[in-house]
């Protein structure tokens, strides 16, 4: 078997991981994988069975995230994660992580759950258990999680009818933006592409919307 080896100019990007939503396919990342290559990022699209429970997916990023790490050590980590993806990364990021893991951004996340897992999550379990890991109850598994303590940025919709502005909030944000637009469209929000690659950059603002 041959085995690639990465050229110079690979080996000096930073690294960005993109991680995908529930009942979402890798596809939907790739306006964000374009746009952060072009911005001079080496970028992984994770995809993972969102309908599984999400410590399996955990499971699963945290290996590959070793296997980038290790392929560039050099060089920053990252992780730029849409909707559940945010608490698939959160879950993979706890305990021991890669020593050059950086920042993250999440996009539209459910950080304190959601009412939509609340209606459907009892009556769906059996199918996709990751809705019902999602619901807003104090013991639910999102609202188990101990808060990041690595820097991170927050995304909001105005008009989000998943995800509650409220329950999109985190403490401990670097910065929290709002971009006009519903849950998913942030995934095609060119301003906002650009912001996440200045934010991986390190290239810091005061919090303000868009």
């Amino acid at each position: 078997m041959v085995t690639s080896v990465p050229t110079k100019s690979q080996l000096e990007q930073p690294t960005v991981v993109l991680v995908h939503g529930i009942g979402a396919h890798p596809v939907v990342m790739l306006p964000y994988q374009w746009a952060l290559q072009r911005a001079g990022f080496k970028v992984h699209n994770f995809g993972y069975n969102s309908l599984r429970s999400m410590q399996r997916a955990a499971d699963q990023l945290r290996t590959s995230l070793a296997t980038w790490s290790q392929q560039n050590p050099q060089q920053d980590l990252h992780i730029v994660a849409h909707s559940m993806g945010c608490i698939v990364s959160r879950l993979a990021l706890t305990g021991e992580r890669p020593a050059n893991f950086s920042r993250m951004v999440m996009l539209t996340p459910p950080s304190r759950g959601t009412p939509t897992a609340n209606r459907f999550g009892p009556w769906l379990e059996w199918f996709a258990p990751s809705i019902q890991e999602l619901r807003t109850e104090p013991s639910s598994l999102v609202n188990q999680l101990p808060p990041p303590d690595y820097p991170f940025a927050l995304i909001k919709a105005t008009w989000d009818f998943i995800i509650p502005s409220t329950h999109v909030e985190l403490p401990g944000a670097v910065e929290t933006r709002t971009f006009h637009g519903m849950h998913s469209a942030v995934l095609v929000h060119r301003p906002t592409m650009r912001y996440v690659a200045e934010f991986l950059r390190g290239e810091y603002h005061c919090v303000t919307n868009q």
